[in-house]
């Protein structure tokens, strides 16, 4: 597994404005300038300390030379907690480099270098992603795995479709069979029984697994979407089998009851 060190080097480009501007709307927007200049610095301590927790624990990890299963983990926990601040972080980025350029005469008005301070905020935005990207690396074992156990799910799903579908259209031709002559004989009804019960035995082997999968999915969403995984259609595919098989279920139960 190939592990690396990050270190977050920003140059803090920004600086207060001093307040005392020409106008109301200059006051303004000096006070917002602030405002987000603040966010930024706190955001940048955030993701520093984080990116501290990540290189801590990696030292304490290799410190015997080998990374045993608990320290992996740990290592996956670190790098989730810096995906979660990196998502609370980016909208701020984004919000301060929208007001720059909504402001940006009037902010070269009052001293402040608005090329710098866009360069700067898309500096940052580009090292974080670098260093998740770092971190995605260095823990791709559970990527590994994760991609094995998603091909098992989808393999299985498959299979349960298929089978599925043919008990389905076993349960059709029975019924359209045993409807031919506008008459339900004892015998066609024992057989249409018979093949109620076989497709309500596969419905109850198959969706304990569609369930798991949506469990499996759900759990590691994250990684499964930076796999390209289109997570969304996934689930949506799930529960659409969920309810196809639910509906059918209601069907065999009513023509046998009728």
């Amino acid at each position: 597994m190939t592990t690396k060190y990050i270190i977050i080097s920003i140059l803090m480009a920004f600086a207060l404005i001093v307040s005392g501007c020409a106008s109301q709307e200059t006051d303004y927007i000096s006070e917002e300038y602030d405002q987000h200049v603040s966010t930024f610095e706190e955001d940048v301590v955030s993701l520093d300390d984080a990116i501290d927790n990540w290189n801590d624990a990696l030292s304490m990890a290799e410190s015997d030379g080998s990374i045993g299963d608990e320290e992996y983990d740990h290592l996956i926990d670190i790098r989730n907690e810096y995906s979660t601040e990196m998502n609370r972080v980016n909208p701020h980025i984004d919000s301060f480099k929208a007001f720059i350029e909504e402001n940006e005469n009037a902010l070269k008005d009052m001293g402040v270098d608005t090329y710098e301070d866009k360069k700067a905020l898309v500096d940052f935005q580009t090292e974080m992603d670098e260093n998740y990207e770092v971190m995605k690396t260095s823990t791709n074992q559970e990527t590994d795995y994760i991609a094995d156990e998603y091909e098992q799910h989808l393999a299985t799903y498959e299979e349960d479709l298929s089978n599925i579908e043919s008990c389905t259209d076993n349960w059709n031709d029975a019924l359209s069979m045993a409807e031919s002559d506008g008459y339900i004989s004892d015998e066609e009804y024992d057989h249409l029984i018979d093949v109620g019960n076989e497709y309500i035995d596969e419905m109850n082997r198959v969706e304990p697994h569609l369930v798991s999968f949506k469990e499996f999915i759900e759990g590691n969403e994250m990684a499964l979407k930076d796999m390209g995984v289109d997570t969304y259609e996934d689930k949506k595919i799930l529960d659409d089998l969920q309810t196809s098989i639910d509906r059918d279920y209601e069907t065999i139960l009513i023509s046998l009851e009728g």
